[in-house]
């Protein structure tokens, strides 16, 4: 489990390899980057309340009942 910068830094990172990716018009890659992307900032925002969201099932099951 990492931490909130950790995760944002991880996220900055992968957004920086989304905008060359997409000047290049790798558009597979885009789209993979850019799920991580969105991956890193929700495990940067569960971080802020020491929750982790990456295989824990019953932790996204309490913040996203019904899913």
């Amino acid at each position: 489990m990492g931490t909130f910068k950790k995760h944002l830094d991880i996220a900055r990172e992968k957004l920086k390899s989304v905008n060359e990716a997409y000047r290049r018009q790798r558009h597979t890659v885009v789209g993979d980057l850019a799920t991580k992307v969105v991956e890193q900032l929700v495990e940067a925002d569960a971080a802020r309340t020491d929750r982790h969201f990456g295989s824990h099932q019953e932790n996204s099951n309490e913040s996203f009942p019904g899913g």
